[in-house]
């Protein structure tokens, strides 16, 4: 908890359960990256690549996602609306 992951290429990193809360992701790369079950409560994901992510985990409580990009490929809780909590739809 409490990780400085700013800037960092996780590019198709397997991250199932890891323990982000409160992470600092600022403009990471996660794209195609594996995040089922992550608790990534509180986190700073402001600007990362989403694209193709999974992040299916119901720890995305107060997660920062403002201008983080994401795509149709991009996979979340079942009922979670990344837009309305700033994330934005990469251009195809």
């Amino acid at each position: 908890m409490n990780a400085s992951l700013d800037r960092c290429k996780l590019t198709g990193a397997v991250l199932d359960r890891a323990c982000l809360g409160a992470a600092d992701l600022l403009h990471a790369d996660l794209q195609g990256a594996s995040l089922v079950d992550a608790q990534l409560t509180g986190a700073t994901l402001q600007g990362t690549n989403l694209c193709g992510a999974d992040l299916r985990a119901e720890w995305l409580e107060n997660a920062d996602l403002d201008g983080a990009r994401f795509d149709n490929h991009t996979r979340w809780p079942e009922g979670f609306d990344a837009g309305a909590r700033g994330a934005i739809r990469a251009e195809a």
